[in-house]
């Protein structure tokens, strides 16, 4: 009896070293954990802890010689309960849901009444995972499943018997036996790769759901469908359209439509994921094609098919609304510009960037091509721009699809005063075509131009002449004008503008009565001003003439009467001169002096293109006559008055002042006489030479 029970002890520890001999365990070097499977083999593995796993029963353990050995000096402990161990896996997809049949079958040996009955096969364990969740679980065959209620979990079941005893082996699953189970997966089964888990449960102390000793991995994998409901896609507010799934899905499944509503036109739509979730919402359920119906805002949609317990998701689809065609600008990179009218301009050249500014953008938009075209301004006649016609649009190559471009070097067209270039932009989208553009003028240089008048000066006092300003490729400013200080001086005062002078070539002076300087200022665009030649309205004085003499009496060296007009020095207008003797004109009398040789009113009238001036009148008298008024005689003791007197011509001829010198020592123009006698008398008056007369007076009888 010793000796059997001797046997019997020996025996058990053999069985249960050939038990661990195909458990797994946990190889651990400080952090790092890995598992050794029945029959796995590690190569060269450094110094190693062997640690027995928490799920094996506690009576089992790895048979290590020395506990600090290397992995090497380990020995497994062969087992015939899992060399035998095999399991399968099918799967089934239809309609009604996914399948999953596991077969299981052991065929094992044991020693009864010896063999412990509660370490040999008594459960069947399936796992599914990560992601499959089990709904049910069936028997399909197997007499030992027969009244086992399957014990499911969120993705494992297991059917299980309890250990009556030791040496009960009524509830181990018989040697051999072959054991089919259908599970049934829940919907919900995304695309890609599952294991199923096939254990073979057994345990001491008996039940213990984590004690296993065999166990087989199968990989399953959902087929990969790639579902599409087409490209991205803009379309113009307001259009509905229909989306449908390609290819179509099969008989029986569900298709379910999500959208989202981005809250701004260029926030992208959110990731999708299996399966799918917050924040897209459900749309529509049912049916392989979907209406979006009226939209005015971008919506992103997504399809999911589901068919048994497989679910696959399409790829999401951006419907962009566009509000209308492209509003697209254009920002300008490049050399300063001044401008005018609302328009750039660019004295002589120009080159820059032209790019759009794709922010602005509502919606994708495609940049077909840019395109440009020119037209050239010029000068027919001075003040007289005019615009040719625009050339044909050209497209710029290598343009499509390009934010930016390069304007290249503007230029001034030959015989052109402006050249006015124009870009734009070809932009479409669902709603239409739109052409953002850009203007630009070139300017040439403006050439100082002449000014002309007519009537041509000198102009009359108070008078006024039409100026005219000639010139090519300028724009009139303004007229400015100063004014001569004195006449003939050639001294100025300021320039000033003239009101009211702009944009025009021909401009009316006032009636001038001063000498007056005109010049023109012009531009042309952008480059800067210049003047024109300066041009001098000569303005004659008011014509007046003023005579003067240098005698007014007919005595040698005689009279000389001179005319002085407001036209002479320092000016030098020429006039013609008449003079005039008592009214009437005297023939050949027409030099700016005159000396008469008889007395009289004279005058002389001056004449030009202008009109006539009569000068002030001088009296020139003639050569006076010196005569004696006294009686013939004189009575004894009488006293008479003897006067020397003048006749002159004309009557009233004012005589200049005289002196007297009589024989009697007088120097009176008249004396008294109180005896007979010859009384003389020298006269002298102005320049006149001396006039002497006697005069005798006899005693009367």
């Amino acid at each position: 009896m010793k000796t059997n029970l001797k046997t019997l002890g020996i025996i058990l520890i053999i069985a249960i070293f050939l038990i661990v001999a195909i458990m797994p365990i946990y190889a651990q070097e400080q952090k790092p954990q890995f598992r050794v499977k029945p029959g796995e083999k590690q190569t060269n593995p450094e110094f190693i802890k062997l640690i027995a796993d928490p799920e094996l029963n506690p009576e089992l353990a790895w048979r290590i010689p020395n506990p600090t050995a290397r992995l090497k000096e380990a020995q497994a402990v062969a087992s015939d309960f899992c060399q035998n161990f095999t399991t399968s896996v099918s799967v089934d997809i239809t309609a009604q849901g996914c399948f999953i049949d596991v077969t299981y079958s052991n065929t094992y040996t044991y020693v009864p009444n010896t063999t412990n009955a509660c370490i040999l096969p008594h459960g069947l364990y399936v796992q599914v995972g990560p992601q499959a969740q089990i709904q049910s679980a069936t028997v399909i065959s197997g007499a030992w499943l027969s009244g086992v209620t399957p014990v499911l979990g969120a993705n494992s079941v297991y059917w299980v018997k309890s250990c009556p005893g030791s040496n009960n082996y009524s509830n181990i699953i018989p040697s051999g036996q072959t054991l089919t189970v259908r599970i049934k997966l829940a919907s919900g089964f995304c695309p890609g790769s599952s294991t199923v888990t096939v254990r073979e449960m057994t345990g001491v102390p008996y039940p213990q759901l984590g004690w296993w000793s065999c166990q087989q991995f199968h990989t399953i994998t959902t087929p990969v469908v790639n579902y599409s409901i087409g490209p991205d896609t803009s379309v113009c507010t307001g259009s509905a359209f229909t989306i449908s799934v390609v290819p179509p899905p099969p008989p029986g499944s569900t298709v379910k439509w999500y959208k989202y509503i981005p809250t701004s036109p260029t926030q992208p739509c959110p990731p999708v994921s299996c399966p799918i979730g917050p924040p897209w919402v459900l749309a529509q359920t049912g049916g392989s094609s979907f209406n979006t119906n009226i939209l005015t805002q971008t919506t992103c949609y997504v399809a999911v098919v589901e068919y048994g317990c497989n679910v696959w998701v399409s790829n999401v689809r951006r419907v962009n609304v566009c509000p209308g065609p492209p509003d697209a600008t254009i920002t300008v990179t490049g050399p300063p510009t001044t401008l005018i009218n609302n328009v750039p301009h660019a004295c002589r050249s120009w080159s820059g960037q032209l790019c759009l500014n794709s922010s602005t953008f509502p919606c994708p938009t495609k940049i077909v091509r840019w395109e440009k075209r020119r037209r050239n301004l010029t000068y027919p006649s001075a003040c007289n721009p005019q615009w040719g016609a625009w050339s044909p649009w050209i497209p710029i190559s290598g343009s499509a699809g390009k934010v930016c471009i390069k304007t290249g070097n503007l230029t001034v067209a030959p015989g052109a005063c402006q050249t006015q270039y124009e870009f734009r932009a070809v932009l479409q989208n669902a709603c239409g075509t739109s052409t953002p553009s850009y203007t630009i003028v070139i300017d040439r240089p403006p050439v100082p131009g002449s000014i002309t008048a007519y009537p041509l000066p000198p102009l009359c006092y108070d008078k006024a002449t039409k100026l005219t300003y000639s010139t090519s490729c300028a724009e009139v400013v303004e007229w400015e004008k100063r004014e001569e200080l004195s006449p003939c001086t050639n001294t100025w005062g300021p320039w000033t503008p003239i009101p009211g002078s702009q944009g025009t070539c021909v401009w009316w002076t006032n009636n001038l009565q001063k000498t007056t300087q005109y010049r023109v200022k012009v531009k042309n665009g952008a480059c800067p001003p210049v003047y024109s030649p300066v041009y001098t309205v000569t303005v004659k004085p008011q014509l007046s003439v003023t005579i003067t003499a240098n005698q007014t009496v007919l005595c040698p060296p005689g009279v000389t009467l001179t005319a002085q007009t407001t036209y002479g020095p320092p000016c030098s207008y020429p006039v013609s001169y008449q003079w005039y003797q008592d009214g009437l004109p005297i023939t050949g009398a027409t030099s700016s002096t005159y000396s008469p040789t008889s007395p009289g009113n004279y005058y002389v009238i001056v004449s030009d293109t202008c009109g006539k001036a009569k000068s002030n009148v001088i009296m020139v008298c003639g050569k006076p006559q010196l005569e004696i008024d006294a009686p013939c005689c004189v009575c004894p003791g009488e006293t008479i008055t003897v006067t020397a007197n003048f006749l002159w011509l004309p009557a009233n001829c004012q005589p200049p002042s005289c002196t007297y010198q009589w024989n009697t020592g007088a120097t009176t123009p008249s004396i008294s006489v109180t005896s007979p006698g010859t009384y003389t008398v020298t006269v002298t008056c102005g320049i006149c030479p001396p006039m002497k007369q006697s005069v005798t007076i006899e005693l009367c009888r």
